[in-house]
């Protein structure tokens, strides 16, 4: 087979170079059975071999900025950088120091491991944050131009947290211990650390928190490494210390999921409703480890905000749990008794199911299901436990009633019947589980 032209593997060469880093492991791990093959997959393997070996070494190099530039929003005391920030101080290391950045690939592509021990990812993490500073530099304009209008002074403050990159490896190989369970032989490495941080500059103790942050799935159990450095002080203690600004991100963060929370539209369905309990699971975290880090006073500075957010969290869910019966009586409409009062009425299959109310019942029963986690520590679980069994009583017999109905020798509106018996299952599976909607199902069906 002819191999391909000069033109096509410059095209082939441009596609691999901005393909995505999974677009890139997946095409090498698919090609790696090509090896010793000869003709034009040949030539594509070696390329994507070696994108996927430079995109690593890259990834290793930079290890201390990737959890910031991972995300395109703040999340918490998660620190955010663009994106673009690591592909361009690669490009200027590899038009500055190629044959450092060579090294760096070789390392990488022999080991084959993560290896971070080698000293070579470091001496190009303290060249670049040199380049950044150097703003004269022609190979660092881009990326200090691109840092800048992202936000003024941030090439500095990537300058900074290059500076720190041999502490952050270390901190970072130990976090998962760190946050698992702090002891006091942990909570001494963590203020061993810190301190060694601290000993760069005033302010890199509380950027090597902004770096290990950024490395968790959930930022906020940075607040234990808080929590282990000051020894468990008090929020008066705290507001006025280097370490504020991290704090007090996570207490921002619990306002714009309370924020988030109180304009739940049930409207939106089964996705709304997971959304407000997520949401709501995400505050109720945040305050657990803000008070078990920090000894929060009544009229402290943090005390007083996390008292008031934990009665907003209450509220709004006490708020949503009220309405979850009505939302069901809507999606579920019953006729009234004939006779006597204080009897329950009975369906009514008069109109197909209404979508708007089916899905606002939806949404609701979703809300009920995710928030079993949250409700003791937010303080409605006694509620929830009220609303849940009302709402097994109630749909238990509607279920029953439907099915009399059904089997009757005339049968009312037997396939609106049908669709109101669908409905029922479906909210039934949302807040109990999938296998009791299909008891319900099974029975309609037999």
């Amino acid at each position: 087979m002819a191999g391909l032209t000069t033109s096509q593997l410059k095209i082939i060469m441009t596609l691999v170079e901005t393909a995505p880093d999974a677009a890139i492991r997946s095409l090498d791990m698919a090609l790696a059975a090509e090896a010793g093959a000869d003709g034009p997959m040949a030539a594509i393997r070696d390329l994507v071999s070696a994108e996927a070996g430079e995109r690593r070494a890259r990834r290793i190099t930079f290890a201390p900025l990737s959890g910031m530039c991972a995300n395109s929003v703040q999340d918490g005391p998660r620190k955010a950088l663009p994106r673009q920030t690591l592909t361009l101080l690669w490009k200027a290391l590899k038009s500055e120091l190629p044959d450092q950045v060579s090294l760096a690939v070789a390392s990488v592509m022999q080991s084959g491991e993560d290896e971070e021990a080698s000293p070579v990812f470091d001496s190009l993490c303290s060249a670049a944050a040199g380049g950044l500073r150097d703003r004269g530099n022609g190979a660092y304009a881009a990326a200090t131009a691109m840092l800048e209008s992202h936000n003024p002074g941030a090439a500095a403050e990537v300058a900074s947290f290059l500076d720190l990159a041999p502490l952050s490896r270390n901190a970072m190989s130990k976090l998962s211990d760190w946050v698992a369970r702090m002891t006091d032989e942990r909570a001494a490495a963590v203020r061993l650390a810190y301190r060694d941080a601290a000993a760069i500059s005033p302010d890199s103790g509380p950027k090597l928190l902004e770096v290990l942050a950024a490395r968790l799935d959930e930022p906020w159990l940075i607040l234990r490494l808080v929590g282990a450095i000051h020894e468990h002080s008090s929020d008066r203690f705290l507001h006025g210390s280097e370490l504020r600004e991290i704090c007090e991100r996570v207490l921002d963060d619990v306002d714009r999921r309370l924020d988030e929370f109180s304009s739940f539209d049930p409207l939106g369905g089964v996705e709304a409703g997971y959304a407000a309990a997520n949401n709501l699971i995400r505050a109720v975290a945040e305050i657990s480890e803000f008070e078990l880090a920090i000894e929060l006073k009544k009229d402290g500075p943090w005390g007083t905000r996390v008292l008031k957010q934990k009665a907003l969290l209450g509220k709004h869910a006490e708020t949503i749990l009220k309405k979850v019966e009505d939302a069901v009586a809507a999606a579920l409409p019953l006729k009234a008794p004939k006779y006597g009062k204080g009897l329950r009425g009975s369906p009514t299959f008069l109109q197909s199911p209404d979508p708007a109310a089916v899905s606002k019942a939806e949404a609701m029963m979703a809300f009920l299901d995710r928030s079993r986690g949250p409700s003791q520590a937010g303080g409605f679980a006694s509620l929830r436990a009220k609303v849940i069994e009302r709402l097994d009583d109630r749909l238990d017999d509607y279920v029953d009633d439907v099915l009399d109905n059904l089997r009757s020798d005339d049968p009312d509106e037997p396939e609106r019947a049908a669709e109101y018996m669908e409905v029922v299952a479906a909210l039934i599976g949302l807040y109990r589980d999938e296998k009791a909607a299909q008891i319900v199902r099974r029975r309609a069906a037999a």
